[in-house]
């Protein structure tokens, strides 16, 4: 089993990504320390979440939030992993039309 690192600059506020955070994770049993998360499951999975300082982008006259998002993930199999992020992104796409 591997540990992998993924980092995100996601389109979201702090109090957003929160709020969608049990869904994303697919679980309410994480423990939160100010803007770190942190989820045991099984044995051996951690998985801990750090975000960094809010932000925004800025495009013309648009104001976009943006949040750099560090995921860790060790003692997941390749398929639990994928499983796990395909939840995750899936949560936190935004869609338009």
């Amino acid at each position: 089993m591997n540990q992998r690192t993924y980092n995100k600059d996601m389109g979201y506020t702090h109090a957003e990504f929160f709020r969608l955070l049990p869904v994303a994770l697919g679980s309410s049993e994480y423990v939160v320390s100010s803007l770190e998360i942190n989820l045991s499951s099984g044995a051996n999975k951690q998985l801990r979440i750090v975000l960094g300082p809010q932000g925004s982008r800025n495009i013309a006259l648009l104001s976009i939030p943006v949040i750099p998002v560090s995921l860790y993930l060790s003692g997941y199999s390749d398929q639990e992993a994928d499983d796990l992020m395909k939840l995750f992104e899936r949560t936190y796409r935004r869609g338009g039309g």
